[in-house]
This record gives structure tokens, sequence and C-alpha cells, in this order.
């Protein structure tokens, strides 16, 4: 946290000349191989297991077949799911040459800072 405070002005100096060289370092990852990655850190989560589980039995109707219609729905998650991280992928590659700017990341670190002292605050003069 103190870093995210203090820090600030020098990471604004310093962050341009670290980016540059980690963007040397590594080379992006073949298309197939990030979806592979990305689908593995999806398909193990527990969270995700647990969501078909509760949430899923409440749609599907008494007495009938459930598989079907599990599988429908499921398959209307995963389009949903997908549109969706596609829109986020998208969105976040056009504004990478922006938070990768100085400036930008080191009020990206104020900001963090200030959060975390506020909530830390909130915490510590909170009544149990």
């Amino acid at each position: 946290m103190q870093f995210a405070l203090r820090g600030a002005a020098n990471a604004q100096r310093t962050s341009a000349d670290a980016i540059h060289a980690a963007q040397e370092r590594t080379e992006p990852l073949p298309h197939r191989q990030a979806m592979r990655q990305g689908w593995l850190s999806n398909v193990l989560n527990p969270k995700a297991a647990v969501f078909f589980v509760t949430f899923l039995p409440q749609f599907l109707p008494a007495g009938e077949p459930g598989f079907p219609r599990s599988l429908a729905l499921m398959a209307i998650f995963a389009l949903i799911y997908a549109l969706w991280f596609c829109a986020l992928v998208a969105g976040v590659d056009r504004a990478a040459g922006w938070l990768r700017r100085a400036r930008v990341q080191a009020w990206l670190e104020r900001v963090t800072g200030a959060c975390l002292l506020a909530f830390g605050a909130r915490l510590a003069l909170a009544r149990h």
C-alpha cells in the first residue's frame, strides 16, 4: 500500500521502462494455447460447478426429464459467457495502450492506495 501512494510518482517514471522490458522478454501466446489455458481455468473453477448445482435446478420442470433442458440452459449460459468475454477482451485490447501509459498507471496506483486506506479505516472503525 505504501507503494500505491508514495511510490506513484516514482512509478510514473519507472513503469514505462519496466513495461518495455517486460514486453521485450515475453512473447504473446499462440491463440490455441491461450484458448486452452482460459478453458482449463474456467472448467477447473469450482464456483462454476457450484453455480450449476445450486442455480440451474430451479429452472427444471418437475416430472420431466431434466437432462435435455439442462443441456439447453448450459448451452445458453456458455454462449452468453463467450460473448461477454469476447467483448471484454476486445475492450481490454483497445484500452491496453492507454493503460500502459506511465501517467495512467501512477493514477491507478494512487486511486488503489486511497481505496485500500479507506477500506482499512472503515474496517478499523466498524463496531462489532
